[in-house]
């Protein structure tokens, strides 16, 4: 009996100066990441997977641009619940049939649309986030990214202006309205009358 003890003693004490040294490697912790996978108790992995980045490309600085599609889709043979879906500043949902959405193997995908709504000038990144639960809450993220321009200028436009100020005078007509003037030349003669 004691050898047997002795003999344990002597591989845990060997183990632990293995995994001391760095000879023997420790088993690998599970961590969480947007590319985490729950597995169901028949080892169906559930995961929701995402289509993939979104790029905007150049966006004026103040506008909003064309909306593009993000689609998430259930790999597993198990439901997913889609808890939310939230993006970063400087980016917009503008459609989300995802949210509260049970997506079962069936009826396996949703989509969000997304716009890019730059409120200054450069490259803007950010993520779009699905929260969403299988055997547990989980996240699964995709980059956005566009980039904010100056918002375009107005050119003047020349246009001729004349020069001097037209005014309006009236001018007096006058109408002729002839006069007759007559002269007369009385002659009188007299002759006497027989009396």
């Amino acid at each position: 009996m004691r050898c047997k003890s002795i003999v344990r003693s002597i591989t845990a004490l060997t183990f632990a100066l293995l995994l001391l040294m760095g000879t023997l490697a420790r088993p690998a912790l599970a961590q969480s990441s947007d590319e985490d996978v729950a597995s169901s108790p028949d080892g169906a992995a559930n995961k929701l997977q995402l289509s993939g980045p979104l790029d905007f490309g150049s966006v004026p600085d103040g506008t909003t641009s064309a909306p593009k599609t993000e689609t998430a889709t259930n790999s597993g043979k198990k439901k997913i619940k889609v808890l939310n879906v939230s993006v970063s500043t400087g980016f917009t949902i503008t459609t989300d049939g995802c949210s509260g959405t049970t997506l079962t193997p069936s009826s396996n995908s949703c989509d969000v649309d997304v716009a890019c709504m730059p409120t200054t000038v450069g490259s803007i990144t950010g993520k779009i986030t699905f929260t969403y639960k299988s055997n547990k809450k989980r996240h699964a993220s995709q980059d956005l990214t566009c980039n904010g321009t100056a918002p375009a200028t107005a050119t003047p436009t020349r246009t001729a202006t004349p020069t001097g100020t037209p005014s309006a005078t009236p001018t007096k007509t006058s109408t002729a309205t002839p006069t007759l003037t007559a002269t007369a030349t009385l002659t009188a003669t007299a002759t006497p009358r027989p009396r």
